[in-house]
Parts: C-alpha cells; structure tokens; sequence
C-alpha cells in the first residue's frame, strides 16, 4: 500500500522537476530571440546609438528574469512537496508495521 500512496501523493513532482530545470533556457532561448530581432531591426539603419539599443536589449532580457522567476518558484515548491511526500511515505510505513505487528 505504501507504494500506492506514494505515487498518488508524488503524481504531479515530474511536471514541476521539468518545469523548474527548463524554464531559464526558455528564458534565455527568448532573450536571443529578443536581441536578434532588435538588431536586425535595426541592421536598415546607418547610425544607432546605445539609447536606442539599451531598451529593445533590456526588454529582451525581461524574458531571462521571467524564466528564472519561474524556475525559483517551481524548485522550491518541488522540494518542499518532495520532503512531504517523503514525510509522508515514512509515516505510512511506520503505521503499517505497527498495525501488522499486533496480529
């Protein structure tokens, strides 16, 4: 039974071990993009200045500070659910013996 209860109690910790460990690349994979396009955007133009650039780059590096916002969250959650499933798992096992131990 202890195995049941813990894969129900563990169902959903995958999706948040993927989501904490893939989103910083998503947000940096964004941040490429963002700056690839603000150049190219401005590739027509003969003379750009760091006024110009600084916040089409700055709004490019939104998408890291999103990515890395959503990792920090999502690990912590996976590792506090993780150690209460454990807790969890622990307390079913010990209940376990000691309802098998009084036949």
């Amino acid at each position: 039974y202890t195995t049941l209860f813990r894969s129900d109690a563990s169902s959903g910790l995958s999706i948040l071990s993927i989501i904490s460990s893939t989103s910083p690349f998503i947000g940096l994979f964004g941040t490429v993009v963002g700056i690839l396009e603000s150049f190219a955007r401005f590739s027509t133009h003969s003379k750009v200045s760091f006024s110009v650039i600084a916040p089409a780059i700055s709004e490019a590096l939104i998408a890291t500070a999103a990515g890395i916002l959503v990792a920090i969250f999502a690990y912590t959650f996976h590792q506090i659910l993780s150690r209460k499933v454990y807790e969890f798992n622990v307390y079913i096992k010990s209940q376990s013996q000691i309802l098998l131990s009084r036949k």
